[in-house]
């Protein structure tokens, strides 16, 4: 029973995120350099991610973008709430060293 929810779960996301836009990615991926940057205490880092959704929230159409499922999404995809202490500083770590992270927290 269990196996099969996290089949549809894992389904459902996938499918979530190939009808995502190449925008709705774009913001989605700054605001998760964004939280785990602040959940680490980096404000300058997360600060800048900020920033850098703040662009695109005035050159893109982000109207059906939703905080919550951004939010949700978040939750999902680092599931946190699984993890030992040591693996949630791993997952955090490995969020905020990624390719993506990094040029969104470097200077314009």
């Amino acid at each position: 029973m269990r196996r099969t929810v996290l089949t549809v779960a894992a389904l459902a996301a996938a499918v979530l995120a190939a009808g995502c836009s190449s925008d709705e990615r774009r913001f989605y991926e700054a605001y998760k350099c964004a939280k785990v940057a602040t959940m680490m205490a980096r404000p300058a880092e997360a600060a800048m991610a900020t920033a850098r959704i703040a662009v695109l929230i005035q050159t893109k159409d982000v109207s059906n973008i939703s905080m919550a499922r951004m939010a949700q999404r978040l939750d999902d995809d680092l599931a946190l709430h699984r993890l030992s202490p040591s693996g949630q500083a791993r997952a955090l770590l490995d969020v905020y060293d990624s390719g993506t992270c990094t040029k969104l927290y470097a200077p314009s």
